[in-house]
């Protein structure tokens, strides 16, 4: 892998996409984490949680025929790493939006790399500049490190520190780095070209409990209650759900009919 630049005036834009988000209000220091899921959601994509094992891909995006509309559906593979879903789920938002091509209409561009864009659209969404500057400055000093030289593991608790505040894969950090001119060019590449399990002792270090984690979830959101509608209605066969229910891992919880009496105090103060 290797670091891609983008034209500053693409930069922007991307930048300025970002800054009309009105989401972005619920974020004070617009740290989004993993509340990028539900801002999938409320946006109105289907994201689908599934752990696929042998699947390279992190996470990837379609769009499906419902009842005459266009849905997007977002897969999320929880069999990675709980950061690099994060980082997925930014980058394919950045596809739902259409960014790119909005981006090509506004610079008058005939071409632009996608792809490029989204990664670009993804870091500057999760990991926000003048944050990410000071949340690096903050722990450089924490290392009292001489601003001249440092050392490779004080780089790398630097990395792992970033990961974990944000959120992200460790070669998002590194290219991010290289975005905020922290580090050049050459040095980016040379780091994006190691294997990345060399970050896990610095996390370890750190106590970082969040990262090189995967989730494992299995479903989609709502979907209990959607199986229960589907049932009611009869639009799926009670085998199909059953099916449904199994891959998913949805238990079907029957309602228990038996009531339990409050005493009067209690029933008072929940009145």
């Amino acid at each position: 892998m290797k670091y891609v630049e983008l034209p500053n005036q693409v930069v922007q834009q991307i930048k300025e996409y970002i800054e009309v988000q009105p989401f972005l209000k619920k974020f004070p220091n617009k740290v989004i984490r993993d509340d990028i899921f539900s801002i999938l959601e409320e946006n109105g994509c289907i994201v689908v949680y599934y752990p696929f094992a042998n699947e390279e891909n992190d996470g990837f995006h379609t769009e499906r025929v419902v009842n005459d509309k266009i849905i997007s559906v977002v897969y999320i593979n929880t069999a990675k790493y709980v950061e690099k879903q994060i980082y997925a789920a930014a980058h394919e938002l950045g596809h739902v939006w259409d960014v790119c091509n909005f981006i090509k209409k506004k610079l008058n561009l005939e071409t632009l790399d996608e792809e490029v864009v989204m990664n670009r659209f993804a870091a500057e969404l999760l990991m926000p500049q003048e944050y990410f500057i000071d949340t690096t400055c903050i722990k450089y000093r924490e290392l009292r490190l001489d601003s001249s030289k440092m050392s490779m593991d004080d780089f790398y608790r630097i990395v792992a520190c970033l990961m974990n505040v944000f959120l992200v894969p460790y070669k998002a950090v590194i290219c991010r780095l290289h975005e905020m001119e922290l580090i050049d060019l050459d040095v980016c590449n040379n780091l994006l070209a190691e294997d990345d399990t060399i970050i896990d002792k610095f996390i370890e270090e750190g106590a970082y409990g969040r990262l090189r984690r995967p989730s494992m979830k299995k479903g989609i959101k709502d979907m209990p209650e959607l199986l229960k509608l589907a049932e009611s209605q009869g639009t799926l066969s009670k085998d199909k759900i059953t099916a449904i229910r199994n891959k998913l891992g949805i238990p079907d919880i029957v309602q228990d009919k038996q009531v339990i009496k409050m005493n009067d105090k209690i029933s008072k103060e929940m009145a």
